[in-house]
């Protein structure tokens, strides 16, 4: 099933008695116009998408992680398919008038996670939108709402960031020396951050400019094929050395870029214990 982020920011204009209710009985809501409708074609062209987000979320059912101001931590769960949309008058927080009609989704088997373990979903959230789908979140919610946990034993476990971060992390270690790569010394750029071309930006040991780009798809893979020829012309005007993280069978040069296996990346960091406490594993 698919799975949504909602965020009931401060912004938001309902009283906290509404807030409450929301985190106290574990639901979410969306607030456009007062309107007693499921049609997206009844509101406003803005807020059209979210309507249809909404309604496919409660037809075709999925998992829901919620911020919801000012509760610590978020709330996560399953919405069953088939549940019933509920329209609910509330009180307009500046009149205290009952103007406003909401519509509410009750979530299923929800549970509430402490701010600490809540770092790594919302460290990764969507940041346009108030209701939206959220692939890039994988299984971790669903892990979440099923066993209080999530689960990381594979680097695919990981998110697209959090393995742009654990190979930036892995350049400043003396492992790199296995691989013919002077160390990370310094950043000159936040990590990933939705740029095309690069995902680690920095100066090593020896002085020189690395540039590397992180992919989970395969070696020998278009995607792939593109990072690399994407890295080389950055890369060979800035005469860097060049780095690409990727599911490779094994270690090699190609054309000035080298090539490492992120699985061989996921399995040292793993065995380092202050990672592993950095990425929520405790043991």
């Amino acid at each position: 099933m698919k799975t949504f982020f909602i965020r009931h920011s401060g912004s938001w204009d309902v009283d906290d008695e509404f807030r409450q209710e929301l985190w106290d009985q574990r639901k979410i809501a969306i607030k456009f116009q007062d309107l007693r409708s499921r049609n997206p074609e009844d509101y406003h062209p803005k807020a059209r998408g979210a309507v249809r987000r909404f309604c496919d979320l409660a037809d075709n059912g999925g998992y829901v992680c919620a911020a919801i101001f000012p509760f610590k931590g978020c709330l996560v769960g399953k919405v069953r398919p088939g549940t019933k949309i509920q329209f609910q008058t509330i009180r307009n927080p500046e009149t205290n008038r009952k103007t406003s009609i909401v519509k509410v989704i009750k979530l299923a088997g929800a549970r509430q996670v402490s701010p600490e373990l809540a770092n790594r979903l919302l460290i990764g959230q969507p940041q346009q939108g108030t209701f939206t789908e959220w692939r890039s979140i994988g299984t971790r919610v669903a892990d979440m709402v099923k066993h209080g946990h999530r689960k990381i034993g594979h680097v695919s476990d990981l998110l697209p960031y959090e393995q742009e971060v654990m190979c930036a992390e892995f350049l400043r270690t003396s492992q790199v020396k296995k691989f013919s790569l002077p160390t990370l010394v310094h950043l000159t750029a936040h990590v990933g951050r939705n740029r095309r071309d690069i995902d680690v930006e920095g100066v090593t040991s020896k002085g020189s400019f690395l540039l590397a780009q992180v992919t989970h798809s395969e070696d020998g893979s278009s995607v792939v094929a593109e990072k690399l020829d994407s890295l080389r012309a950055v890369g060979e005007k800035a005469k860097s050395r060049l780095v690409l993280f990727c599911r490779a069978p094994a270690f090699r040069k190609e054309k000035g870029v080298t090539i490492i296996p992120i699985e061989a990346v996921f399995d040292i960091m793993m065995k380092r214990v202050a990672w592993r406490a950095a990425i929520g594993i405790s043991k």
